[in-house]
């Protein structure tokens, strides 16, 4: 139903709701405001523009928001098309503003996602780990295969940052992926599985899990563009445990440039611990 009730003084403006479609909107809706068409039909083409052009989506968002004001939906299409654009401090402003309008403004789990990485990449650490807790229950509504292996990944290495007590549900979340992820993504996903495991003090598991992942590509796959993994300085430590297997010096290099940025991180110690074993198997070998 759309919403076109005026607010009161100092209240949040209502919210337009375009998903039931022009054909839905009354005569009389129309005749107090004939520019809701056209702004449903604006949202419509953001939408459709964002994937592949999102610089389009983002001029589509900002004319339905020209039309109609306080919308938090034109506001997270803009968020959404500036994370895709590279301006990550952009999109997260994008979105809490629209949260501040309206706090189910995300509903969508594509919406989530874009609003956890942004959280991510612009240093807001603890909030994207909330972020991406609030993402898992709605992870398979995220559409495409190799996008929800994609948040699984993140949202597991998200999970690992809160310390020794995201460790179950982060491995719940990475198995998951190699089973049932994208076949491109499944080695990585073993990658990551196998630095859960080693962080969980499994190491004959994770010992296994990183041979498997070396065999089936993982190396080739983590250095792939787009990267697999949203998270740099995790991603190192899984390349680290991954470089294990039968590159001691390169494992021996990526811990150090680990630690290097997480020195005071919640694995710091585990990451000096597995360069000290390392070391002591296999002393010289450094690059």
């Amino acid at each position: 139903m759309v919403i076109l009730a005026q607010a009161a003084p100092g209240a949040p403006a209502p919210q337009i709701d375009c998903t039931e479609g022009k054909a839905r909107i009354s005569v009389w809706d129309r005749a107090r405001a004939p520019y809701l068409g056209k702004y449903c039909d604006l949202l419509a083409q953001a939408e459709v523009r964002l994937p592949q052009e999102p610089a389009r989506a983002e001029q589509a968002a900002t004319a339905a928001a020209s039309l109609v004001a306080n919308q938090a939906a034109p506001l997270v299409l803009r968020g959404r098309a500036a994370l895709l654009l590279g301006k990550v401090e952009a999109a997260r402003q994008f979105f809490e503003r629209a949260l501040t309008m309206d706090s189910a403004a995300l509903r969508d789990p594509r919406a989530l996602q874009d609003h956890a990485a942004a959280l991510r990449d612009t240093g807001e650490t603890g909030r994207a780990i909330e972020a991406y807790r609030l993402l898992l229950p709605r992870l398979d509504g995220i559409p495409g295969e190799e996008a929800r292996t994609r948040a699984r990944l993140d949202a597991a290495l998200a999970l690992m940052l809160e310390g020794p007590g995201g460790l179950e549900v982060a491995q719940t979340v990475v198995r998951d992926a190699a089973e049932r992820g994208a076949p491109a993504l499944r080695a990585v996903a073993r990658a990551v599985l196998a630095l859960v495991l080693d962080r969980a003090g499994a190491q004959a598991q994770a010992q296994a899990a990183a041979s498997e992942a070396k065999r089936a590509g993982a190396a080739w796959a983590l250095m792939t563009t787009p990267a697999p993994l949203g998270w740099p300085v995790e991603a190192l430590a899984v390349q680290a445990k991954l470089r294990e297997v039968t590159e001691p010096s390169a494992a021996i290099a990526t811990w150090e440039a680990y630690l290097a940025r997480a020195s005071r991180g919640p694995w710091a110690a585990h990451a000096r611990a597995r360069l000290a074993e390392l070391q002591k198997r296999f002393p010289g070998r450094k690059q």
